[in-house]
């Protein structure tokens, strides 16, 4: 690979990277060093044309998982259908195992010559949302950024373009506007994770930000492509403090945002604690994350 200057590298994970599961313990920590060896080859190849990604399926029905259905159909008196359906796929939208041609499909793709830019180790999931499903939003970025994110998996929040109106009269993006594009990443973040306007419905709940710590790293001219991905920093009792991350094309790092919010009542005027549900989504992306 390295004297061709192309290659593609390919492993071969499962949803047990993405997200823990109880009584795993030995799958879940083989699966995560899967990963962990992806990222780091990924890295190390970037320069020379190779990638490397990793697939992460859902359930399948190999004839491992086959045999376990069966026993646990037996145990429980079940037919083996109502038994794959109640307690394998109850957490996936699509109530179906994933066929071998999907995960097949998805191998091609990063195998062709569209995939050459796909170079942080991407952990692509297979898995009819099963992951997501326990997160809403969830987007899933292996690789390390090498801006300052570093995360198994951040939320994707924002895509933008540096309008020239949005520009100061050197043609770089005015700070208003870094404003502007973290604030709306903030609403996507929280919705992301249950919280959202339209979410918190008739609850009288909302969110009150209580401190923002903006770092400029690198400028933005007119006509720049913009992203901004989010992750949580830490789940207080009735806050969240999470990190923007607006970056380039090229991955290139123009500006963070360091967010503190709190759980509002705006009716009693007070901070209240974090409902359960927007504790739980925002607990699981904080455990997906590796500095």
């Amino acid at each position: 690979m390295k004297r061709k200057e192309w290659g593609r590298i390919i492993n071969t994970s499962s949803t047990l990277a993405l997200a823990g599961e109880v009584g795993k313990t030995a799958s879940v920590a083989a699966k995560h060093g899967i990963l962990g060896l992806t990222r780091t080859v990924a890295l190390e190849g970037a320069e020379l044309g190779t990638t490397c990604n990793a697939i992460c399926p859902g359930w399948v029905y190999p004839p491992l998982v086959a045999a376990q259905v069966e026993a646990r159909a037996a145990a429980l008196g079940l037919c083996i259908e109502q038994t794959a359906k109640e307690h394998l796929l109850n957490e996936m939208p699509t109530k179906r195992f994933v066929g071998p041609t999907e995960v097949a499909s998805a191998m091609l793709l990063l195998c062709s010559g569209t995939a050459r830019s796909i170079t942080r180790s991407i952990a692509l999931p297979v898995d009819g949302k099963c992951v997501e499903n326990c997160c809403p939003g969830l987007v899933a970025i292996a690789g390390r950024n090498p801006a300052t994110l570093g995360t198994l998996m951040v939320m994707e929040t924002l895509k933008a373009v540096a309008h020239p109106w949005f520009c100061d009269a050197m043609g770089h993006l005015n700070v208003r506007f870094y404003t502007a594009f973290f604030d709306d990443a903030s609403s996507f973040f929280v919705g992301g994770l249950g919280g959202g306007a339209d979410q918190l419905g008739a609850s009288h709940l909302g969110w009150a930000d209580v401190r923002h710590v903006v770092e400029f790293r690198e400028e933005v001219r007119s006509g720049g492509l913009l992203r901004v991905c989010s992750r949580v920093i830490k789940v207080g009792r009735t806050s969240l403090t999470f990190q923007h991350e607006l970056t380039g094309p090229s991955g290139n790092l123009h500006a963070t945002m360091e967010v503190v919010s709190v759980m509002f009542d705006l009716l009693k005027r007070q901070a209240v604690p974090l409902p359960a549900n927007i504790r739980t989504a925002a607990e699981h992306l904080l455990t997906q994350q590796v500095e």
